[in-house]
């Protein structure tokens, strides 16, 4: 047994105890637990899995290794070029090694500099990841969306819009109503109604979307003759 600080430190493995007798070595155990709860800290000892320097300092000699000066380095870490030689100077005393070799204003990592650069590239790379994946969660539109359209809208004007909206917005589904009535908005008949009209109504809220063309085909031959009506007729019965 060594003494340290007027406190036992046992040195004795478990294959030292062979000769004891069972009970022996829970009495042993039981002391030897007892006086690692006990025992001052020594000089270096540190917690399992606390680290000596913080994330911000890894990113801190990532900067100062890729842009290959302090001078480069300090407005990018929007530090004073004194403010970031003390970091640094810190960083290197709490972890008792150089990080960089100065040569002429010239930064270059040493063997655990450059550990320590790995380190924050792997960090980096998985921070910006993260942070694509996270940003705007909240905001991503999701849900149920009821269209309220014609029938020649749907068939020939909306599948490519909506192959695309599906691509952008996955979590959206939307549901086609065919029909050239009236859909009220205010009792959720429909989210949106899509209509094809000269105007918006005045007791109406809506935007113009496109601009339609439209032309009128006939058989020059035929067995029956369909007379030709009139745009206003048509119009009213549209």
């Amino acid at each position: 047994m060594l003494g340290h600080g007027g406190v036992g430190i046992f040195t004795i493995s478990w294959q030292h105890l062979t000769f004891l007798s069972m009970q022996s070595k829970i009495e042993f155990c039981k002391l030897w637990f007892a006086n690692m709860k006990t025992k001052p800290a020594l000089a270096g000892d540190r917690s399992p899995g606390k680290l000596q320097i913080s994330w911000t300092d890894f990113h801190t000699v990532l900067t100062i290794a890729t842009q290959g000066s302090v001078a480069r380095a300090f407005p990018i870490l929007d530090m004073t070029h004194s403010t970031l030689l003390r970091k640094l100077d810190a960083i290197e005393t709490r972890l008792k090694t150089r990080l960089f070799e100065r040569e002429r204003g010239h930064y270059t990592p040493t063997a655990a500099g450059h550990e320590l650069v790995q380190a924050a590239q792997t960090f980096e790379s998985i921070a910006l990841a993260a942070e694509a994946r996270a940003m705007g969660q909240d905001l991503r539109p999701s849900g149920h969306v009821r269209v309220s359209t014609s029938s020649i809208v749907i068939d020939h004007l909306l599948p490519t819009v909506l192959s695309q909206f599906a691509t952008v917005f996955p979590a959206v589904q939307i549901e086609l109503l065919s029909s050239r009535e009236h859909a009220s908005l205010r009792r959720r008949e429909a989210d949106v109604a899509i209509r094809i009209a000269d105007e918006v109504p005045e007791w109406l809220v809506g935007r113009k979307l496109a601009r339609l063309q439209f032309k009128v085909y006939g058989r020059r031959r035929g067995r029956t003759a369909t007379p030709l009506r009139s745009m206003a007729e048509l119009t009213i019965e549209r």
